[in-house]
């Protein structure tokens, strides 16, 4: 409606100027001056009037163009602006919504990571748990395993090694009763019946003695020892067997040497090494004990010089589940004594080891705590 209006004004202002450029020459009349006296028709001053008037009001509607066109620009303007606040806040919103969705995602993205972490966390975890049971059962198989390996030599122990000398036993007891053995060879068979027996006597101390350990373990008395009182009553035990095989027996140990330890089990390490050292020494050889004191332990060492043990055989010496060797006089054996050795040794607190090359003896070292102070009884 304003643009109608200028443009009504620019046509009202486009007549004026014809009609004014239309006005008559001063040959149709005049008008008469007070000065001069001129005389001018009446039709001319009502048109001059008209005339005025028609400019004033062309002043007046320039007036209204001019307010027309400020309040035209002003309200352009301010539509502008509003166009342009509209535009600044779709923006701000799009801007805000694509911000809230960003964070949506962020937030479902964080859920997800957290989701998988969880999941492998418990796969690793599910994993770990079947690894470490898979290992115990593994560990259980092994035990069993070992236990019925330990269960079939048993058998075998008790049906072969037992059992034969005793049958040995027997006939030479009829020998005897028959009377038909001559006093040499009664004295001979004699030597004989009695390291058999002697062999019998510490394969059932090692089998009892595993045994009890076995099914509710060993009340270990540890207590101050006389290292030279054991020994020599241990070497005693296998005098005849080491005369018998023309073997001697040094002990030199020192009488001023104490060691803690159970006094049964350290007669059974020694009487199962030493029994060892008999039966693969021959004729000519020595089999020596000695101990010495290394601080805080008593270092005892069992040396023969025997046949030796193959550098092969040495590994696995002191499993329970090792075989044993035939002896110089195809003595057999139960390849349990070492193994028990090793065992009852680690119970009292000590270590075990053995040095030898083959053809130039054996030296078994085995270390237990020296006596400081008063027996200890010790449940295992």
């Amino acid at each position: 409606m304003r643009l109608a209006s200028i443009i009504l004004l620019l046509l009202v202002i486009l007549v004026s100027s014809q009609h004014i450029n239309a006005l008559p020459s001063s040959e149709e009349g005049s008008v008469i001056s007070e000065n001069s006296k001129v005389t001018v028709p009446f039709e001319i001053v009502q048109k001059g009037k008209k005339q005025s008037e028609g400019e004033s009001k062309e002043v007046l509607d320039a007036e209204t163009y001019e307010q027309q066109l400020a309040e035209t620009k002003s309200h352009l303007l301010l539509v502008n602006e509003q166009e342009v606040n509209r535009l600044l806040r779709e923006k701000q919103q799009a801007q805000e919504e694509r911000i809230k969705a960003q964070n949506i995602g962020l937030i479902v993205g964080g859920i997800f990571i957290v989701i998988i972490l969880i999941s492998l966390y418990m796969l690793y975890r599910g994993k770990k748990e079947r690894d470490q049971m898979n290992a115990v059962l593994q560990e259980e198989r092994k035990n069993l395993e070992e236990l019925n390996e330990v269960k079939d030599k048993l058998l075998a122990i008790a049906s072969h090694d037992l059992r034969s000398p005793l049958s040995s036993l027997r006939g030479m007891l009829e020998l005897f009763k028959d009377n038909k053995l001559t006093e040499k060879e009664r004295r001979q068979m004699l030597s004989e019946l009695e390291i058999r027996l002697d062999q019998n006597i510490n394969l059932l101390d090692n089998l009892l003695v595993w045994a009890r350990d076995q099914m509710s373990g060993l009340t270990i008395n540890q207590k101050s020892l006389s290292a030279r009182q054991i020994t020599d009553m241990v070497m005693s035990e296998h005098h005849s067997a080491a005369e018998y095989k023309g073997v001697s027996l040094v002990n030199n140990v020192r009488e001023d040497l104490k060691v803690k330890a159970d006094e049964t089990l350290l007669q059974l390490v020694l009487r199962n090494l030493i029994s060892n050292a008999v039966k693969f020494t021959d004729e000519g050889d020595q089999i020596e004990i000695e101990a010495e004191s290394t601080g805080n332990e008593i270092l005892f060492m069992v040396m023969d010089s025997g046949i030796g043990i193959p550098r092969e055989k040495q590994e696995g010496i002191f499993s329970i589940n090792s075989k044993s060797r035939a002896g110089t006089h195809n003595e057999q054996g139960s390849g349990l004594g070492l193994g028990l050795c090793k065992e009852f040794i680690t119970k009292m607190g000590g270590s075990i080891s053995v040095e030898s090359e083959e053809g130039e003896g054996t030296t078994f070292v085995f270390s237990l705590p020296i006596a400081h102070s008063e027996p200890l009884e010790l449940k295992q």
